[in-house]
């Protein structure tokens, strides 16, 4: 069912990118394109910044005295995104795979808590800009009432489920509660759900240390991906910046904050195909531009991605060549 779903959605998605190609016309996109030019080397420069930035974030989830060093993290941190990106796993998969690259010296529960940890740090920085998109759709966009009603209730959905995940991080009960499920006993026997019991208390013993004995580092995790999500708007800005579109900041920020809001309630879609193009070409309907700015926007993101998912898939395959050989990445 869940597969079916997948697909149903990447081909809805895949549809609707290919109207929105020929909604903008191909002509504008190539002369576009053409005018950006080398912008394009500094659009995919600021991408590498910000995902330093997440790792830094990351990075900030440990326990002090078993902090892995920033570059491996890094290489980790792209991994991870190059699998969430080119799977249909979405972020959970990227996530699961970064925590198991994790250089020695942090445990197997230290290194998940880690990631779960960043994973709602991530989590609430994109929430609290995608809020301000949301605001600005309710603003701008001519929503008719039931668009409204749709938008404030996925939005208190979001803020609900986040909220909930923060709390059980708190409570040093998120693990605990799926391992002591009779499910887990039942699928794969009482040895197995008794091990699954011993890692889900050490996972949550983790989370609830960060988040009550050390609050400090978890709210510096969630500036470092806040800032890492704010790059994006500078990306924004330098796309309209170069093709000398009027009001740069101010329809940056537009076309910015209202694709993150949007970005939220794609997530299952995908790689968001077709979602992302035609979040960024309503952005700049609203700030007043030509849409197929918006999707060229768009295709300029894609290009970023696979560059860093391309990175990121030779880094992941450095560090498990590495482990085959008995060494680690330096």
């Amino acid at each position: 069912m869940k597969r079916a779903l997948q697909v149903a959605a990447l081909t809805g998605g895949a549809a609707g990118f290919v109207l929105l190609v020929r909604h903008a016309g191909t002509e504008k996109l190539v002369e576009g394109a053409r005018a950006f030019g080398v912008g394009t080397l500094v659009f995919v420069a600021l991408a590498g910044f910000e995902h330093a930035l997440h790792a830094f974030g990351w990075q900030r989830c440990f326990a002090p005295e078993r902090t892995p060093r920033w570059r491996p993290l890094f290489e980790a941190y792209l991994a991870g995104y190059a699998f969430s990106l080119v799977t249909p796993t979405t972020a959970i998969g990227g996530d699961v795979l970064r925590a198991s690259l994790v250089p020695p010296g942090a445990t197997a529960a230290e290194s998940a808590a880690a990631v779960t940890a960043d994973r709602l740090a991530c989590s609430v920085s994109d929430a609290l800009v995608g809020l301000v998109g949301v605001v600005l759709l309710f603003g701008l966009a001519p929503l008719a009432g039931w668009h409204e009603l749709a938008l404030a209730g996925a939005t208190l959905a979001l803020g609900a489920g986040i909220a909930i995940f923060f709390a059980v991080q708190r409570s040093g009960t998120l693990a605990g509660w799926v391992a002591a499920h009779p499910l887990v006993a039942k699928l794969g026997g009482e040895a197995l759900a008794s091990r699954a019991a011993h890692a889900a208390r050490s996972l949550d013993a983790h989370l609830r240390e960060l988040h009550r004995e050390r609050p400090g580092a978890f709210r510096s995790a969630l500036l470092r991906n806040l800032a890492a999500t704010l790059v994006g708007a500078a990306q924004v800005a330098l796309f309209l910046a170069w093709l000398d579109e009027p009001a740069v900041l101010e329809s940056a920020a537009i076309v910015f904050f209202v694709g993150v809001a949007l970005d939220l309630f794609s997530f299952f879609i995908p790689a968001q195909i077709g979602a992302q193009e035609g979040s960024r070409m309503l952005g700049t309907t609203l700030a007043g531009l030509d849409p197929s700015l918006g999707l060229l926007l768009s295709l300029l993101l894609r290009v970023e991605q696979l560059i860093w998912a391309g990175i990121g898939l030779f880094f992941h395959g450095r560090i498990s060549g590495l482990r085959r050989a008995g060494g680690e990445p330096v």
